[in-house]
């Protein structure tokens, strides 16, 4: 907790500061596993209250996808672990719903929290019997939400976040998976004996408290349609509880050049899918170096990168952005609202190639993404 209560105060205050001065400034607050066990003492709770109040910061949001460390060292594919089939993953998700629900401000009555897919898909030995374990964990998970709701007045969302190359990354999969196994008969009809609901409230209940992040990046790199990713998630009765404006690579892999940018991305902290579209079909690598080690020519072929590349940013050298997709989401939302909280995602500043970004501090690279987003408001 050190390390949030010290990036609040010398980071956020300051962005504070040049976008709302005057007005409470919401947060979205990522939290560890560790961070989240702290602020279960009363005291450890109490002044961390008391710093959000002291800087007029309020929390409306909470990202429990990653469950360790997150900014530091090799992440990868640890960042999916533990996955929704361990009951680590229960507890630390009702842990954060737990302190959500006394960080919220009194007059905010709903919040949101953001989680995994279910798992990496790779490590998945059975998808079946995964799908039976992850959807078993989430609704105990949901009930919890709940409950909680029953006796605080607080509606805390959860949200599954599709990403590639995980259990859950399309829209279409997202909704198999909801209809097979969250809002089945069985599914509602365990949870209304367990709560004492009738069927229909029960399921009232759970598409209230569970639905989809729906991160732009993740969305884009999967080369989806925007007006799908909306209208399939809503007709089939699935809320998108929080959207995560980010924004991913185009690369064209017959172009040297391109190429060649491509491999300054070619980190070694975080996993960067790429997926590769040609003749409508598509191809899945875990990360940037399997891609690039994958030399076939079509000159059909291009590339999108999962690396959240900052959203004010069309191009980044040769290499083109899914801004794009980001810009017409945001149009979609502003003719017909879709969500109720969005939070920017850009987390890769200290691995990011040097670039025109890099002469700036990270203040004045997230006042200028917030500043950029804003317009696309008004």
């Amino acid at each position: 907790m050190v390390e949030v209560c010290d990036n609040l105060q010398q980071h956020t205050s300051m962005i504070k500061q040049m976008i709302c001065p005057d007005h409470p400034f919401g947060l979205g607050l990522r939290l560890s596993f560790a961070a989240v066990s702290e602020l279960k003492n009363p005291q450890k709770l109490a002044e961390f209250k008391a710093l959000l109040q002291a800087h007029d910061f309020y929390v409306f949001t909470m990202n429990a996808f990653p469950y360790g460390t997150f900014g530091e060292g090799v992440v990868k594919e640890n960042v999916y672990l533990p996955d929704w089939a361990s009951h680590k993953r229960v507890d630390y998700t009702i842990q954060t719903a737990s302190i959500l629900s006394q960080l919220m401000p009194s007059n905010l009555s709903f919040a949101s929290i953001s989680t995994l897919p279910g798992a990496y898909k790779a490590t998945i030995k059975n998808s079946d019997e995964f799908a039976q374990v992850f959807s078993e964990n989430l609704l105990s998970v949901i009930q919890f939400l709940i409950e909680l709701k029953y006796q605080t007045g607080k509606v805390i969302a959860l949200g599954l976040e599709p990403e590639p190359c995980c259990f859950l990354e399309t829209m279409d999969e997202v909704v198999n998976f909801f209809h097979e196994f969250i809002v089945s008969q069985s599914a509602i009809s365990s949870l209304a004996k367990q709560l004492k609901l009738s069927y229909v409230d029960a399921e009232l209940n759970l598409r209230q408290h569970l639905g989809v992040c729906l991160d732009f990046c993740h969305a884009a790199v999967e080369f989806e349609d925007p007006d799908h990713c909306l209208s399939v998630l809503l007709n089939n009765g699935i809320s998108i509880v929080k959207a995560q404006v980010s924004s991913g690579l185009c690369v064209n892999p017959n172009h040297a050049d391109s190429v060649k940018q491509l491999m300054m991305f070619d980190e070694q902290r975080y996993l960067h899918q790429v997926i590769e579209k040609s003749a409508n079909r598509l191809k899945r690598f875990s990360d940037i170096s399997n891609a690039l080690a994958y030399a076939t020519i079509d000159k059909n072929r291009e590339w999108r990168v999962h690396f959240h590349v900052p959203v004010y940013d069309s191009h980044i050298q040769s290499l083109a952005t899914t801004q794009e997709f980001v810009i017409e989401l945001l149009k979609k939302h502003q003719q017909t609202p879709f969500t109720q909280h969005f939070e920017i995602e850009t987390y890769t500043w200290n691995v990011l190639p040097k670039n025109e970004h890099s002469s700036a501090t990270l203040c004045q690279n997230i006042i200028k993404e917030l500043d950029w987003c804003m317009s696309h408001f008004s």
